[in-house]
């Protein structure tokens, strides 16, 4: 298989417009070659785009049913991946915090 052969390509658009004036405009872009699925959207006007390797869109598609839309679990999973790393550095400051409660206290019971 050629890497630039595209095996799904999908392209949707919607405009929201009450009276002439538009409401609501998305534009989504999607094509998948086998590898990645490669996600572009124009939401009101905030560009965005992604690519979803195939490990990643796997774990997507063999969740249980789920009403959140794809847009949201992709956030969600995200989201867990960064806090897992903020927690590692957050352990340390608090590991610092509790040495120096224990000192104050330590302080203060001496001084009565």
């Amino acid at each position: 298989m050629q890497k630039d052969s595209v095996l799904i390509q999908s392209n949707q658009s919607s405009i929201k417009s009450i009276n002439g004036k538009t409401l609501d405009f998305r534009q989504h872009n999607a094509s998948y070659d086998g590898d990645t699925l490669s996600l572009d959207s124009n939401i009101n006007g905030v560009i965005s785009s992604s690519k979803i390797r195939n490990d990643t869109l796997m774990k997507i598609l063999n969740q249980n049913n789920n009403k959140l839309n794809l847009e949201t679990r992709l956030k969600r999973l995200t989201k867990k991946n960064n806090k897992n790393k903020k927690r590692k550095t957050n352990k340390k400051k608090r590991k610092f915090r509790k040495k120096n409660k224990r000192t104050n206290k330590k302080k203060r019971s001496r001084k009565k």
